[in-house]
């Protein structure tokens, strides 16, 4: 899950089959990562093609 976060901030504008080419999984096994990691991407009308928006879960603000 770390590799993929850290995927996610290197390369924010990957569409998420081209993240499951990179991590040698299959698209749902990235949107199912992405989910549990709290991760929602959302369309920008400016030249980046989406927007990140982390939503931290409770779990995780803990640590």
């Amino acid at each position: 899950m770390d590799c993929l976060e850290h995927d996610i901030t290197i390369n924010p504008d990957a569409y998420q089959p081209e993240q499951a080419e990179h991590f040698w999984v299959s698209a749902i096994g990235i949107a199912k990562a992405l989910r549990c990691l709290g991760v929602r991407y959302k369309q920008t009308k400016g030249g980046s093609r989406k927007k990140i928006c982390i939503v931290l879960k409770a779990s995780r603000i803990k640590q």
